[in-house]
């Protein structure tokens, strides 16, 4: 045998020998392994080995815990039974982790290589506690109980098949799966940092937010937890409750409602987070209630201080309720700036109207600074009443408003305090006044309404100005610019605005107007206004003007007009003030003053005067318009008598003037009123071509009424007198004006002087008593044919007479003639006697004188001779003025009788005393002068009132007097 084929053998049983071995090794391992199964198959419970846990407790004190247990025990299945464990942090004598029971379950095989790998951990009664040292109360309080959990860790990554605990009142459910770092990448003693440096934050905020879970009735909360490699896991969470009531950072309270967020499970970083809420009804302080609520919040987490930053919050509603009214669809976003700050865009339907709300709010302090735009319902009104505490409806409302850049300020609780708005309104309602649009900028606060810029139009009216109101005492005040009818705010005022502005209407467009009206709502009383009006073609008192501005002072009872300007259609202008006072309650005139200085015509003036003017102003027609000047006062029918009046009064016209059909021309005169006193001076006018002047005073009342006059004509045209009082005459007889007759033709170049003054009874023409004179001049005025037919072939024979002056006096019924003397050029009547007014009756005596005033040679021899004959020519002269009887006071038989000596008179007779020169003449009414015997020798000087001028013309002296005398004696 070979020593290589040894070797081979040798190697061969050595190669054997150790097969065996290994047969009988495994054999006996596998009866071992077989031996210990049967032995735990018969036996429940094994004992933990003394290696097992003390490799536990190793691990455990790896993140800086202590953990104890009463017992250990594992089962045949390979799972761990710690009963009682209870974890410790390190510095805390009180456990912050302990359970009932808790079950590992491992792979024994790496446990015989003293190596711990659970694939799985249930745990069942655990509980998390705040040691004593860290809780309020100053005892370990559990903060976490009831935990049921079972997790499958891994190298990688822990699945959660289930957690369960109560938090406080929340009950919490978690699962899903969450990155944990290899064993391999953790820094030793990582866990053990973060628990010492964060552990009593945690547990502060833990035992607030278990405070804060108190509020909450039945909270839940389901979490569920996605892997994330670098956060660990994004856990979903969904939290629930039927019911909450919160104190910070506001009173509320809020029905069912459930919260969905999302956020990181580790790291430091906070991370964005979001946070969707909903809920069926949320209250809210001042009986705000929030339906149908939905909010999204989204912020920042900070897992370490276990808090949420808000960064935005968004939120709907199906309405919000308020005890001023109701906001539908609405909707917005809120940003804190930071907390308790918020800045928000709200956006609703408030009382039916589209309102888009935007501004600031401090939620602690519960104030608000808000900018408003969009629309505004009316039942805003309505809606604020209980704020201001007024009942707005009475006086304000629309129809519809839209709002910009307004705003509201709400101070401390919510109260209101103050709101800017700038607001467009149609069809406002204020105060019984309808308006077809507005613009304005009100300021309100609990107290004022103020509203510095505002533009309302009604129809025509238009006006801009302010408005200001006080809501406690109800006074205001508004300033208005623009074209305003008067009429068309009357319900503002009522009775007394309505007693002044109706006498006025505008046919044509408003007048431009500026008023000022302050005074109390509901106290007419109380109310003053400044009035400007400036108006074209307005109608004034019933009278059509061309122009009409005026400024005026009113208010009840009172009325000032500091300013009047009147055009009338003719051209004519009225410039004055006035001041009207009433008796508000009577509804009757006081006072009435007037400055006026007026071109304006007599017509216009009376009808705008009313039932006054045209009693003062109706007896007077002019063809112009007077020039007057008048300042006057009045008492009305609500002062107790006496009432008082005053006028004073400067008047000039030209052209034609009449007064009770007397007629003027270009008359000039000023008048003072006092009570039943007027007085007339410095009259001066224009009559029958000549100049009359005078004065005249009328006074007292009823059949008492006197009036006295003292009056002169200067160069007056006797024939334009002559026809002037026929006319006259006629229209007081309301006859057709007569046509002008011989005598009006032949003496109109006579001229006329007369003075009279008088006194009487204003209503009885016959109780006159005074004096006057006149005079005639022109070679007009009568001629007398001494010798009848011959007197045509002797011209000097005629007597021509070319003045005539007479004196009388006015005796009531009577006019006596002291003195009447015509001159001519060579002949002379001397004549005296009276007038009956009341029958009118002539009762004269004249002696012709021929030739007297003649200057030639022939007419002196004439006259010489003629002389005696003067004594012959007396006539007497009776009748009436428009039938005259003369007769020759001497006849033929009594010649010789009249040329003897006249015999003296009886003792005790003495002659009537002459009339003095130049007395003073007072009436405007003249005696007729006798002419030649048979006839009257010249027509009156003015005929007396009520008789027939044109007797004038039969007393005229006829060229055949002489014939006439001869026949008839």
């Amino acid at each position: 045998m070979t020593a290589g084929r040894i070797f081979r053998h040798l190697l061969r049983y050595a190669g054997g020998c150790v097969v065996s071995f290994g047969f009988w090794t495994l054999w006996l391992l596998l009866g071992a392994l077989a031996a210990v199964q049967f032995y735990v198959a018969f036996r429940s419970e094994l004992t933990v080995p003394a290696f097992v846990l003390r490799r536990i407790e190793e691990r455990v004190a790896q993140n800086g815990l202590k953990v104890t247990f009463a017992d250990a025990t594992f089962d045949p299945t390979g799972r761990m039974l710690l009963r009682e464990p209870q974890v410790f942090l390190a510095g805390f004598s009180d456990p912050v982790l302990s359970a009932r029971a808790a079950y590992i379950g491992v792979n024994p095989w790496p446990l015989f290589v003293g190596r711990i790998e659970p694939s799985e951990i249930r745990i069942a009664g655990g509980t998390v506690s705040v040691p004593a040292i860290l809780s309020p109360s100053g005892q370990a309080e559990a903060i976490v109980r009831d935990v049921d959990a079972d997790v499958e860790p891994a190298d990688s990554q822990l699945v959660i098949r289930h957690v369960t605990a109560r938090f406080g009142a929340l009950v919490v459910s978690v699962h899903g799966a969450a990155i944990v770092p290899p064993r391999s990448a953790r820094p030793p003693g990582q866990m053990n940092d973060l628990l010492r440096a964060r552990f009593k934050e945690f547990c502060q905020a833990a035992v607030q937010l278990t405070r804060r879970l108190e509020a909450f009735e039945e909270p839940s909360a389901d979490l569920e937890l996605a892997p994330s490699p670098t956060r660990g896991a994004i856990v979903t969470a969904q939290i629930a409750a039927r019911g909450v009531k919160l104190d910070t950072p506001f009173a509320m309270e809020l029905g069912r409602f459930r919260a969905t967020t999302r956020f990181p499970l580790l790291g430091d970083t906070p991370a964005m987070s979001h946070l969707d809420f909903s809920a069926a009804e949320l209250h809210l302080p001042g009986a705000v209630e929030i339906r149908e609520l939905s909010a999204e919040l989204r912020g920042r987490l900070r897992p370490t201080e276990l808090r949420v930053d808000p960064v935005e919050l968004r939120i709907a509603a199906a309405a919000v309720v308020t005890p001023d009214g109701t906001a539908d669809d609405f909707s917005g976003v809120l940003r804190p700036e930071p907390l308790p700050k918020v800045r928000g865009e709200l956006v609703a339907r408030v009382l039916g109207a589209p309102v888009d709300v935007s501004g600031t709010a401090d939620l602690s302090a519960r104030t608000a600074h808000l900018t408003v735009n969009g629309s505004v319902s009316p039942a805003i009104v309505g809606a604020l009443q209980p704020r201001v505490r007024v009942d707005l409806g009475k006086f304000f409302g629309f129809a519809s408003a839209d709002l910009s850049d307004s705003t509201v300020e709400l101070g401390p609780n919510w109260h209101f305090q103050r709101a800017v708005a700038h607001v467009a309104l149609q069809q406002i309602r204020a105060h019984g006044v309808l308006m077809d649009e507005g613009r304005a900028t009100i300021e309100v606060d609990p107290t004022h309404l103020y509203a510095p810029e505002a533009y309302a139009r009604i129809g025509e009216n238009y006006a801009r100005g302010t408005y200001e109101h006080e809501f406690a005492t109800r006074r205001f005040r508004f300033l208005l610019d623009g074209r305003l009818r008067p009429m068309d705010i009357d319900p503002w005022f009522r009775g007394w605005w309505t007693n002044f502005f109706q006498r006025f209407e505008f046919p044509k467009a408003p007048p431009n107007a500026s008023v000022d009206v302050q005074g109390t709502w509901g106290q007419g009383w109380k109310t003053s206004v400044f009035v400007f009006v400036d108006s074209d073609a307005p109608v004034a008192l019933g009278q059509s003007l061309r122009r009409l501005r005026g400024r005026l002072f009113v208010r009840p009872g009172f009325y000032d007009g500091l300013e009047l300007h009147a055009v009338d259609p003719d051209g004519g202008a009225a410039d004055g003030t006035f001041t009207v006072t009433a008796s508000v309650s009577r509804k009757l005139w006081r006072t009435i003053d007037v400055d006026l200085k007026s071109n304006v015509s007599l017509a216009a003036a009376g009808r705008m005067a009313g039932e006054l003017g045209r009693a003062v102003l109706g007896p007077f027609e002019l063809s112009a318009a007077p020039a007057l000047k008048l300042h006057a006062h009045f008492d009305g029918p609500a002062v107790a008598p006496p009432r008082h009046r005053s006028l004073d009064l400067e008047a000039r016209t030209t052209g034609s003037f009449k007064f009770h059909d007397f007629p003027l021309q270009d008359v000039a005169f000023t008048a003072a009123l006092r009570d039943d006193e007027l007085t007339i001076d410095n009259l001066i006018a224009k009559f029958a071509g000549g100049v009359a002047r005078g004065h005249a005073k009328l006074w007292g009342t009823g059949a008492n009424q006197r009036l006295g006059f003292d009056a002169s004509i200067n160069d007056a045209s006797l024939g334009q007198a002559v026809a002037a009082l026929q006319d006259f005459s006629a229209e007081r007889k309301n006859q057709p004006r007569p046509a002008p007759g011989k005598f009006v033709q032949a003496k109109s170049n006579v001229r006329l002087d007369l003075a009279a003054s008088a006194e009487g009874l204003y209503s009885n023409p016959l109780s006159y008593h005074g004096d006057g004179n006149a005079s005639l001049r022109g070679a007009e005025i009568g001629e007398v044919p001494l010798l009848g037919l011959l007197s045509e072939l002797l011209k000097f024979t005629a007597l021509r007479f070319t003045t005539a002056r007479a004196s009388f006096k006015i005796n009531g019924t009577k006019l006596d003639f002291s003195e009447v003397a015509l001159r001519g050029a060579n002949s002379a009547i001397d004549a005296h006697g009276n007038y009956a007014l009341d029958r009118r009756q002539l009762d004269f005596r004249a002696k012709v004188f021929p030739f007297q005033e003649s200057d030639s040679v022939i007419k002196s021899v004439v006259g010489a001779v003629l002389s005696p004959i003067s004594n012959v020519l007396e006539v007497k002269l009776t009748g009436t003025l428009e039938k005259p009887d003369w007769a020759f006071v001497i006849g033929p038989t009594n010649l010789l009788r009249s040329l003897a000596p006249t015999p003296s008179p009886p003792a005790g007779h003495e002659p009537p005393p002459p009339t003095p020169a130049g007395s003073a003449a007072p009436t405007s009414t003249g005696a007729p002068v006798p002419g030649a015997p048979g006839k009257p020798a010249a027509a009156p000087v003015t005929a007396p009132p009520g008789t027939n001028s044109s007797s004038g013309e039969k007393t005229a002296v006829p060229a055949d007097a002489g014939h006439a005398t001869a026949g008839r004696h």
